[in-house]
């Protein structure tokens, strides 16, 4: 009897020696035996260095784990498990993403929740995305940088193939030869300015001189300057629009007068479009023109006076009158 209480004893110690095992392992992966889980599933096109047992967290808070991870070959992408504690409910418009946690700690799974007042239930999926961490966004821009590198390589071992090309006995000849020519240029150079110094040094000193010159009428550059600004400001307040009504007036005036020149209405009207009446007048001033060369020439055909008294009259009385010359008219 004695040596049966001894072996239940074994055996009893022996289970909770599991149990507590059991039950250490699971707490040290964040998974509390003696709490209700709820499952939900999220898909990837690939496993993004999430493990087993990785945690699962809501605003850092670790509230389960990855429970499992499969390959779906005939959908041909992979299925989380994410086994996360009953009392923590996940609207149904939530997310979780695939983040690097640290250097150490390696990949983890973080919920963001939605706004949603419907909730999750229990072997339902979840909204899935991935977040590339620190590593993978530096692994790729070293990446690129490599390609560049490579790139830079490549065209500089163009370049300096294209340097060995050049530099071949024929080639060396061409390069001698023009710096030989460039060192010529350059001696014939130095002499013009040798032989110009003097036309230089002079043209410095004109400069020189207009740049003084220029600074001594600066004060009466910024008078000009100040005066158009004057100027400019008077226009600006001018009555431009009386101007130009009283233009308008001055032009309608000049063209009512035209309009009057070309009817036959007035005087000048008749002058400019009656051809007799101008053919009249230049009748008349040539007749005028006779008359008065007449009187120039035969005064005494229309002015007679004596400075003797009535003698002369009556002697003149007595003289046969001289036949006139006939004028154009009496013609």
């Amino acid at each position: 009897m004695k040596k049966m209480k001894s072996e239940v004893k074994i055996g009893v110690f022996g289970v909770l020696s599991v149990f507590l095992l059991y039950w250490g392992i699971s707490f040290l992966k964040g998974t509390n035996i003696f709490s209700t889980t709820d499952t939900y599933y999220a898909y990837y096109e690939k496993v993004n260095g999430i493990q087993r047992s990785a945690p699962v967290s809501i605003n850092g808070f670790t509230v389960g784990r990855v429970e499992q991870i499969e390959y779906l070959e005939q959908e041909g992408r992979m299925r989380f498990s994410l086994r996360i504690r009953s009392k923590y409910s996940i609207p149904v418009d939530s997310k979780v993403q695939v983040f690097s946690g640290s250097l150490l700690s390696g990949k983890q799974m973080e919920i963001d929740l939605g706004t949603s007042p419907k909730m999750l239930q229990d072997g339902q999926t979840i909204a899935s995305e991935y977040t590339p961490g620190a590593l993978e966004t530096g692994r790729s821009e070293f990446e690129e940088i490599k390609a560049k590198v490579y790139s830079a390589i490549d065209e500089f071992n163009t370049t300096m193939r294209s340097v060995s090309a050049l530099l071949d006995s024929a080639n060396l000849a061409s390069i001698r030869g023009t710096l030989a020519n460039v060192n010529s240029i350059s001696g014939n150079l130095n002499s013009v300015v040798a032989d110009g110094k003097g036309d230089i040094q002079a043209l410095i000193r004109n400069l020189n001189t207009i740049s003084r010159n220029l600074a001594e009428a600066s004060p009466r550059i910024n008078s000009m300057a100040s005066r158009l600004d004057a100027f400019s400001d008077t226009l600006a307040t001018m009555p431009l629009g009386a101007l130009v009504e009283n233009a308008e007036r001055t032009m309608a005036s000049l063209n009512t007068t035209i309009a009057r020149l070309e009817s036959s209405d007035g005087t000048a009207g008749l002058l400019l479009t009656n051809p007799d009446l101008y053919n009249e007048l230049t009748e008349s001033s040539r007749n005028l023109n006779l008359l008065l060369e007449d009187l120039r020439t035969n005064p005494k055909r229309y002015v007679s006076f004596s400075l003797f008294g009535r003698k002369d009259k009556d002697k003149d009385k007595n003289k046969a009158p001289e036949k006139e010359p006939e004028t154009e008219t009496q013609k």
